[in-house]
C-alpha cells in the first residue's frame, strides 16, 4: 500500500481443506482486496499425492464424475480452458511454473 502497487494472487483449492483454510483465505482476500490486481481462486482437477489410502497413492481434486468433499465458491476458477496452459489432472509442480510463464 505504502509503495502503490498491486499483485496477484494464486490459491490452489484442493478440495478437501480444512475449513479453517477456507475460512483464512477469505479473511485475507477481503483484507487485500484494495491492493490486489487478480485473485485466482483455481478449482481444477489436479493430481497430487494421497496420503490416506494405500490403494490410490494418487487424487485428483475436482474430479469431474466423482462425488466432491464440498463444492467450490462461486467465483473459483473451474472451467478447465480457463488457462491456455492447463491439462486435465496435471500436477501442482506442473501448473505453478506454467502459471508464472
Amino acid at each position: 500500500r505504502r509503495k502503490k502497487r498491486r499483485f496477484s494472487v494464486l490459491f490452489i483449492d484442493w478440495e478437501a481443506q480444512y475449513q479453517c483454510t477456507i475460512a483464512h483465505i477469505l479473511k485475507m482476500r477481503e483484507m487485500y482486496r484494495d491492493v490486489t490486481e487478480t485473485f485466482y481462486w483455481v478449482a481444477l482437477p489436479l493430481t497430487t499425492v494421497n496420503g490416506v489410502s494405500q490403494f490410490q497413492p494418487e487424487w485428483i481434486c475436482w474430479e469431474p464424475g466423482v462425488e466432491w468433499v464440498r463444492q467450490p465458491p462461486d467465483d473459483a476458477i473451474t472451467d478447465m480452458s480457463y488457462f491456455p496452459f492447463y491439462r486435465y489432472a496435471m500436477t501442482f509442480e506442473e501448473f505453478v511454473p506454467a502459471f508464472s510463464s
